[in-house]
């Protein structure tokens, strides 16, 4: 009796690429999405490029126009790109460049794209504020706060548009550092006794973000999910944590409803009642 085996050859599977991903269940990153719309402009400009090769003299201005706007894309977006999307768009920005001849300026906008994809570089202490009528309102709350009794523990100085990191205690509840939205780089620190005491300042507050709460307990962890009136509860991390495919938004003065991909999408969406009677 012969029994024959079959050998298989190399395997023809491939991982899968955004592209592939476009079908799947699972839903895209914000990387992809804009990984999606930046293919999008660059077929757009290759389009230009095939224009200026048949002799059209609308190309170049076309392909300089659209250059622009990828550039433009990128800074915009760089703040959620992901290590995969940048490479992807690189070799993009390099074939552009050699078209128009701006191999410098290209590179030059791969090295901004290159520092800002990072959030928090190493060597960052603290940035500008939006501009400095900004910044002097924020000196101004904190030195209201310091005139009230308010301790300065450190920083409180501006430079320009740039507040030093300022961290303040001793605080009352009225004063604009606790009670308001400074957007700038200070924090007040108020001691408690019982949980119950931050969870009420922060009830009693016209606002409802975000809150982060720090504990190894985890009876402490959803006793303050269950009692805290904001839009979202972080545990063990800042409330700055944001993932975008994720519900975000605030109650009271913080906001209505929630934003998102899938709210975006509800909200560009215009849905029609069909009722057939009988």
């Amino acid at each position: 009796m012969t029994t024959a085996t079959k050998t298989r050859g190399p395997s023809t599977r491939r991982t899968k690429s955004w592209k592939d991903r476009s079908a799947a269940a699972s839903p895209l990153t914000a990387g992809e999405v804009v990984l999606q719309a930046l293919c999008a402009e660059t077929r757009a400009l290759r389009k230009a490029e095939r224009k200026v090769r048949d002799g059209d003299p609308k190309g170049v201005t076309q392909m300089r126009v659209a250059i622009r706007q990828l550039r433009s894309t990128l800074r915009g977006f760089s703040r959620i790109l992901h290590r995969q999307a940048t490479q992807a768009v690189r070799a993009e920005l390099a074939w552009l460049g050699r078209q128009l001849g701006e191999e410098n300026d290209t590179q030059a906008t791969l090295k901004e794209l290159q520092r800002q994809h990072d959030l928090l570089p190493p060597e960052l202490i603290v940035g500008p504020v939006v501009d400095e009528r900004a910044a002097v309102r924020i000196e101004s709350w904190v030195r209201e706060a310091a005139d009230a009794g308010a301790r300065i523990l450190c920083g409180g100085q501006r430079h320009g548009a740039v507040v030093e990191p300022t961290l303040i205690t001793d605080v009352s509840a009225t004063m604009k550092v606790v009670c308001q939205e400074i957007f700038g780089p200070v924090i007040v620190v108020r001691p408690y006794d019982d949980l119950h005491e931050p969870i009420a300042w922060i009830n009693e507050s016209g606002f409802g973000l975000n809150c982060g709460v720090f504990t190894r307990s985890l009876d402490v962890a959803f006793r303050a999910i269950r009692q805290i009136e904001c839009g979202g509860v972080i545990i063990n991390g800042s409330s700055t944590f944001r993932p975008d495919q994720m519900p975000y938004g605030g109650i009271k003065n913080s906001g209505l409803g929630r934003e998102g991909p899938h709210y975006a999408v509800m909200e560009m969406t215009e849905q029609k009642l069909v009722v057939f009677n009988n």
